[in-house]
């Protein structure tokens, strides 16, 4: 994704168009929630969320659209706006598409996502202490086979067995 032919120089301003999506509108939650504060910052950074923040903002003034100011929308977010395809702010552009938060229009437009999808909660290792666990007991049966199974393996016994000699100690 770039938003300029010419890398080197990019663009002063970038068309912001809305993008309605009726499961998203329904189900997805606004960029500016506490939501996606918890469980979308950690995955899209911090950068990627205060621009879409930022493109909400901007929507809900003027929902037909409107340009945004890439100088003035680096230095607010406090990425750089130094030229080529790895400039900061274009590869906060670049992660907001690459997980769904907005979507590019050739080189000199973008749409945000009316909200971020909900996303799949990992539970964090805090949380997996805190919660109690209930020991697995294997069946009387499984358990005898294991033993006996561990017991006739040529590969768990002491490597000092006369009784087991590889193929090229024969």
């Amino acid at each position: 994704m770039t938003l300029t032919s010419d890398p080197t120089q990019p663009a002063p301003t970038i068309a912001v168009e809305a993008w309605s999506d009726p499961v998203i509108d329904q189900l997805g939650h606004d960029p500016r929630s506490a939501y996606v504060e918890k469980f979308w910052l950690p995955i899209l950074g911090p950068s990627s969320v205060w621009l879409l923040r930022r493109l909400a903002d901007g929507l809900d003034r003027h929902p037909e659209g409107f340009d945004l100011d890439l100088i003035d929308t680096a230095q607010s977010l406090g990425v750089g706006m130094r030229g080529g395809r790895n400039a900061p702010l274009l590869r906060t552009f670049e992660r907001c598409c690459r997980f769904g938060a907005a979507r590019m229009h050739g080189i000199s437009a973008i749409s945000p996502a009316g909200g971020l999808p909900p996303h799949p909660h990992k539970p964090s290792a805090a949380e997996l202490i805190a919660q109690p666990t209930r020991p697995v007991a294997e069946p009387p049966e499984r358990v005898a086979v294991i033993r006996t199974n561990a017991n006739t393996s040529p590969f768990t016994r002491p490597l000092n067995d006369s009784a087991w000699r590889g193929p090229s100690e024969r």
